[in-house]
């Protein structure tokens, strides 16, 4: 082996072990912002990674794993596009956790030296730990964000919590969807159809907003009145000038049988968290990665 190649290997193990402990002082340099137990179940969330695991210690869901699998399927899909180097980062915010429920909100920017301009997505998710085995997320980045239900494993519909005579009920109620619906909705899996894609009006927003083929699964367990539960539902903005802003439809439901006590401790923050309460509102685990596309 000539000395010239000796000194490659040399350098490129310098590089790789800068590049580790790089990658160790980021992990180290980590805040925590927050960490809690419901049950059975602990939430470790810090500006690097949202982590939920078993009190034995068995990891059930990781917003890093999650992201690294999203952004796998993203290069998978730039390869050859020719419009330089692309960052994709995904953002994950728990905002309420109860029981072995856990809400997150998923944040999906990317963007790329030669495109136009950024694409930006969001999404409420609610995640069972307790069915964490079978967990299937992925959701879709070409479409909203959305995922399909019928491929949903360990994900949790709003209907899988409340009966669907309820919710619907409680949707025909809303000020706002009266306004924009001719007639109050028959079935729940009208109601996106009858509002359209062109979308409605909400109060104080500029911008439409419609509700997602998947709306169902997009909630937050947000706070107590009484003997109900206040569920906040998330609107999908319209047009991709609107596509960083926000809306949600509030909703009143029953509490279910046996579920009270949970959201009890979550209201009061001895066990969990409830939406109205979510901690650290403005921060997020991040997670980032770049690709190279090469040029034209």
């Amino acid at each position: 082996m000539s000395k010239g190649h000796c000194r490659q290997i040399i350098a490129f193990a310098f590089v790789l072990t800068v590049l580790g402990s790089l990658i160790r002082a980021a992990a180290d340099s980590a805040v925590t912002l927050w960490s809690g137990q419901t049950g059975s179940y602990t939430l470790k969330w810090t500006s690097a990674e949202l982590v939920a695991q078993s009190v034995q210690g068995q990891v059930l869901f990781s917003s890093k794993v999650i992201a690294e699998q999203g952004f796998g399927q993203y290069r998978k899909q730039m390869e050859g596009e020719g419009v330089g180097v692309c960052t994709y980062t995904r953002e994950f915010q728990p905002v309420s956790f109860v029981a072995d429920l856990l809400t997150l909100r998923d944040e999906l920017e990317t963007s790329c030296q030669s495109a136009a301009h950024p694409s930006f997505a969001s999404r409420l998710t609610t995640i069972r730990l307790s069915e964490s085995e079978k967990l299937s997320y992925k959701p879709n980045e070409e479409d909203d964000f959305k995922i399909d239900p019928k491929d949903a494993p360990g994900l949790v519909s709003l209907t899988n919590l409340f009966a669907d005579t309820d919710i619907l009920a409680a949707l025909n109620k809303d000020p706002v969807l009266r306004a924009n619906l001719g007639s109050p909705a028959e079935s729940l899996n009208d109601l996106p159809e009858s509002i359209g894609d062109s979308g409605m009006q909400v109060p104080g927003n500029p911008c439409k907003f419609r509700l997602a083929a998947d709306y169902l699964y997009r909630f937050v367990l947000h706070h107590l009145v009484r003997e109900q539960i206040g569920v906040r539902l998330q609107l999908t903005p319209v047009g991709g000038a609107c596509s960083s802003q926000t809306a949600e439809l509030g909703i009143l439901l029953p509490v279910p049988t046996g579920f009270r006590n949970p959201l009890l401790k979550a209201a009061d923050k001895t066990e969990g968290f409830l939406g109205i309460s979510e901690p650290q509102r403005a921060k997020f685990a991040t997670v980032s990665f770049t690709t190279n596309t090469g040029t034209h």
